[in-house]
């Protein structure tokens, strides 16, 4: 039994694992889909005339959402860019508007989800007066073959961290199975709230106001922690095996591998490296020993397995 971070550690097996790593395949079908989303970056729809909505367009449209012959909070909308067949609505919402021409009104039925955040809504049918304002296309510029070489490289190499993303899960989840780990819920409260904070960010990443998102959706930040709950628990409880199996293999974050790691963060934050190291305070730089440390334990892992 060991403890880390407070926590009682029973360790299982993490040596000789019988796991192997998937095998990177780049498909056809993927590598059209990648050259077509590099295509569209940047490219902004334009606005086309004389014909109707076709999968694919983005349509511009006011909305109104009604329940039971009543509006229904969070369910109206103005000027919203629609890109028909994103899945970014309610199932069924966006097919119903194909075929639609610009200045046309459309009665849009659906069924909220029975898991849908606002529990008054989840499972319930509804109404959606729309509006289509205008109707927009993407047009693509060509692409060159060494542009296209460029981003086949870039699939692969993603595909191949993904790879490897998906052994190391693996691995971790089959040493968590055949460990014992007691996670606290002031622990487990304080990992749902960090992961919260990271999904605020990735939405305003993509330019997504989480205010508005809550409004559209009916959540709110307790009902995203709840969520976040057992992807926090399973990675709470990933870090303290991989800080176990640290302790078990006399792992330290060395003064080497510690310069190491403020060279790799200058270069990402394009910083001198005594800047990034002062303004390191002891929380970081205790999460970055850290982080040294489990990726050691991960190495010991992979380079055993069977």
């Amino acid at each position: 039994m060991q403890t880390v971070e407070g926590a009682k550690v029973e360790l299982g097996q993490y040596r000789g694992l019988d796991i192997k790593k998937p095998e990177t395949v780049v498909s056809d079908a993927e590598l059209a889909a990648a050259v077509r989303q590099e295509q569209k970056s940047g490219t902004k729809p334009v606005d086309v005339e004389g014909r109707s909505v076709r999968l694919g367009d983005v349509a511009v449209i006011d909305f109104a959402g009604y329940r039971d012959g009543k509006l229904f909070d969070g369910g109206s909308g103005t000027d919203y860019p629609l890109e028909i067949g994103s899945g970014a609505f309610i199932p069924g919402f966006e097919e119903q508007l194909v075929g639609a021409q610009a200045g046309e009104e459309v009665d849009v039925n659906v069924t909220f989800p029975q898991d849908y955040g606002a529990p008054d809504l989840a499972g319930q049918d509804a109404l959606f007066k729309v509006t289509v304002k205008k109707i927009q296309e993407y047009r693509y510029p060509e692409m060159t073959e060494e542009e296209k070489k460029r981003v086949a490289d870039r699939l692969r190499a993603q595909k191949e961290q993904f790879s490897e993303e998906q052994f190391e899960s693996a691995l971790i989840r089959e040493i968590v199975k055949h460990s014992s780990v007691e996670v606290t819920d002031i622990a487990l409260a304080k990992e749902s709230e960090a992961m919260l904070g990271e999904w605020k960010a990735l939405m305003r990443m993509n330019k997504i106001d989480p205010d508005q998102y809550y409004q559209m959706t009916g959540l709110n930040d307790q009902k995203i922690r709840e969520q976040l709950r057992p992807q926090a628990e399973e990675r709470l409880r990933s870090r303290l095996v991989l800080e176990a199996v640290a302790q078990a293999e006399n792992i330290e974050a060395t003064e080497e591998a510690i310069e190491k790691e403020l060279d790799s963060l200058a270069a990402q934050y394009g910083l001198p490296k005594e800047t990034v190291r002062e303004k390191l305070n002891d929380g970081h730089f205790d999460s970055m020993k850290s982080n040294i440390r489990v990726r050691g334990a991960m190495e010991v892992i992979k380079n055993s397995v069977r």
